[in-house]
Parts: C-alpha cells; structure tokens; sequence
C-alpha cells in the first residue's frame, strides 16, 4: 500500500498497478507452454508466501486470481494480493476461523480443527496443479460436493494431462497437498525442492495442457461475472430498500 485518502463518501487505498494481470492471464497469452514456465511461477509464488510466512502472516485466501504480475515483460516480479482474510498466526495450531475459497481452502479449515500457516501450502499445491495439468486437483458440482472432495484429500496425478509432467514435478505438488498439515512441505521446503533446481533442459514441454487451461481460465472467468452479477444485484437490492425506509422515516 503506498497511500490512503480518507474522503466524505468513500476511502481510497492507492496499491501497485498490476498491468500483467494474474498468474493464468500471463499463460494465456503464451503460444507455447513448458514446466519451466510454471516453475518461474510457482517460484515467484513460494518466495512472496515464505516472505509472509517469515513474518508469521497466513494469507488464508491464494488463488490464481490474487497472484499478480506487475508487467507485461517481466516472469518474475509477482505479487500476492488480497489479504482480506490475513492474520497473524503465531503458532501452526493457532487459527480457527473457516475461510477461504471453495477450489483452493485446505482440510484442516474445513474440518474445524486449529491450523496455521501451512495451510497457504495446501493453496499453493493447488495452483500448482492447476498449472501443470490445467485442471483442479478437487472439484464438485457444488459447493459441497468441492468441501468434501477436499476433506478426503484424494487426487490423482494419472491422467494423461500427467503424462508428459517430470517426476519431480509431481513430488512437489504431492508434498504440497498433502491433507495433514504435520507432513506438508512447507513454503522454504519448496523453494528448495528439487524441482526448482534442475536443469532447464529436463524440464518438460507441457503445451497440450494450454488448451486445458484456457479452458479452465474460461470457466473460471464465466464464475467471476456471474458471482460480480449476483453481488451487483444483491448491493441494489440492499440499496433500494434502504432507500424506501430513508422515504417512510
């Protein structure tokens, strides 16, 4: 936040502009796709949540959409945005509150138990699958259907979306979403995972799973408009009627 203006009718807060959009907007504008495109981001992404994480602040609200790049140009300058739901976490079994978005909370916030910041790793582990494979790791009809999909905790990594991914890939979206946060990878442990150090050249070519996303990123946006209508609906709603009793005093 660089600065803030407190008017008569409304409060500004003057952030960073973020004109190279979130992390799947940048893929989509890509022709060709590699797994070290996805680890320039999950890299990015790890070392903003460890940075958090150093300072004892769980995030409780990643997703691709509050990962944002600051340009058009560059890989590597990211920013994780939205700390709506952030709060100090002093300890890993300190928090209690559910929140959190349906595709991406952790099972330990659905299932009402104490947790703390590793649950930003079962975020993470999540956006990193849907990086490498364009598709969610745990989905549903409804609501639900997802809360309980991810209470089991059950994936799988087989699918020929998986096919052409490295092996050290996939060992550390596993350890990322792992369902009990005690045997979790950590936000250091994935930076330093082995993934993030091999050479580029073994890393794979995973172009076929473009398609997979823009589909993805497709479905995600059509959820964003209707949720922003409904919202938009709701507010008018609210506000007509506020009006009618400001009329009858």
């Amino acid at each position: 936040m660089h600065d803030s203006f407190d008017e008569p009718d409304f409060y500004a807060i003057i952030l960073d502009l973020a004109v190279g959009g979130d992390v799947l907007d940048r893929v989509m504008r890509r022709h060709s796709y590699s797994e070290l495109d996805a680890r320039t981001s999950m890299n990015a992404l790890l070392s903003a949540v460890a940075h958090c994480h150093s300072h004892k602040i769980a995030h409780r609200d990643i997703k691709p959409e509050n990962v944002l790049f600051l340009s058009n140009n560059d890989e590597t300058t990211l920013k994780l945005s939205d700390f709506g739901f952030s709060v100090r976490a002093e300890n890993d079994h300190c928090l209690l509150t559910q929140c959190g978005s349906p595709f991406y909370v952790a099972p330990e916030i659905l299932h009402g138990v104490p947790y703390g910041v590793k649950a930003d790793c079962w975020s993470v582990g999540v956006v990193a699958y849907i990086l490498l494979s364009g598709s969610l790791p745990f989905y549903g009809d409804t609501s639900k259907d997802v809360f309980r999909a991810v209470k089991k905790g059950r994936f799988e990594l087989l699918s020929e979306e998986w096919d052409g991914v490295s092996p050290e890939a996939k060992d550390l979206v596993t350890h990322l979403l792992q369902s009990n946060p005690d045997r979790r990878m950590n936000a250091e442990e994935g930076l330093n995972h082995k993934w993030m150090s091999i050479e580029s050249d073994r890393l794979n070519n995973i172009a076929l799973n473009l398609k997979k996303l823009r589909s993805f990123n497709a479905k995600r946006k059509l959820r964003q408009a209707v949720f922003a209508l409904i919202v938009m609906n709701k507010l008018t709603s609210l506000g007509s009627r506020f009006r009618s009793q400001l009329a009858e005093g």
